[in-house]
């Protein structure tokens, strides 16, 4: 498979937008997606199980709203949501990567050019 790294960050696609996030945090519902200068802003509707005290189990669904900017600049500020773990950055960064988004990429001396001969 040849990935070719030309694409930046805020040329993901918004069904692309949709589909990571859905891989990462497995929400409800998405809704608000809005692409800023340089990040996408949406809102997520997430399922959380809580125990309480006398031992039942309630869910409620948290809407939040993240912001997303490109994993190789930001690093793990890159996703702006509380309730982020540690591998989901790391999941997020392979999923652009995936997609031919590497900021290390663009206009990079030290990468081989594949030629068509």
């Amino acid at each position: 498979m040849t990935i070719n790294f030309n694409r930046s960050f805020m040329d993901l696609t918004k069904a692309e937008i949709y589909e990571a996030i859905t891989e990462l945090f497995h929400p409800v519902r998405i809704t608000c997606l809005k692409k800023l200068k340089d990040c996408f802003r949406l809102k997520i509707h997430t399922k959380w199980e809580t125990t309480e005290d006398d031992g039942e189990t309630v869910e409620e669904i948290i809407v939040d709203e993240i912001e997303l900017r490109d994993p190789w600049i930001y690093g793990e500020d890159s996703i702006s949501w509380d309730y982020r773990s540690g591998n989901d950055y790391m999941k997020f960064r392979k999923y652009c990567f995936a997609k031919g988004i590497c900021s290390y990429a663009v206009n990079n001396p030290f990468l081989e050019v594949a030629n068509d001969e």
